[in-house]
């Protein structure tokens, strides 16, 4: 059965992320560049939910290759790295994980 987490069903919701202490090591490595270089990878995540709050409990990371990525400032992806994950695992289990490292230093 998939599940649909669109805007309506989660409105009024407080919303989080979890994630392991290797997991964030792994990202934080991911998306070090220098500058304002954006970067992007999927993940594979499991929802948990509770009366007032729903967390995205990340636990696994599909980092792309050189090649299954454009770095330019921007960040794009080829077919090629979508088509390796679409049959990995159910669609509604796998999102997009794309922020300039200066989001996750906290800097503004």
């Amino acid at each position: 059965m998939t599940t649909s987490y669109d805007h309506a069903s989660l409105a009024g919701r407080e919303l989080a992320v979890a994630m392991t202490a290797q997991l964030d090591g792994g990202l934080r490595a991911h998306f070090r560049h220098p500058g304002r270089q954006e970067d992007l990878t999927f993940a594979i995540w499991k929802p948990s939910s509770g009366s007032r709050r729903f967390t995205a409990v990340l636990h696994t990371l599909l980092l792309p290759s050189d090649h299954e990525r454009i770095l330019d400032g921007n960040v794009s992806f080829t077919a090629d790295y979508l088509s390796v994950y679409l049959g990995r695992s159910p669609p509604a289990a796998v999102s997009l994980c794309c922020t300039p490292i200066w989001v996750l230093a906290g800097k503004t």
